[in-house]
């Protein structure tokens, strides 16, 4: 892909997690009792966010590495 497309779709993404764990967005998964590999509901979806922020960032830094290889 393109630096362009993947920089679209990082922009995307963002804007996404922002309103996943603001207000009201996360009020949706506030069930404290509701487990998740052990974890409570509001903080597995937090890590989930954080895990995935990671994977998007580490796949934009790839695609500017090799277009600048290039």
């Amino acid at each position: 892909m393109s630096r362009r497309a993947v920089t679209i779709f990082a922009i995307v993404f963002l804007v996404a997690q922002a309103v996943a764990l603001t207000w009201p967005a996360i009020t949706l998964f506030d069930d404290i009792d509701t487990r998740v590999l052990g974890l409570p509901l509001p903080f597995a979806w937090t890590a989930g966010w954080v895990a995935a922020t990671f994977f998007v960032m580490g796949w934009v830094l790839m695609v500017d590495r090799l277009e600048d290889s290039e």
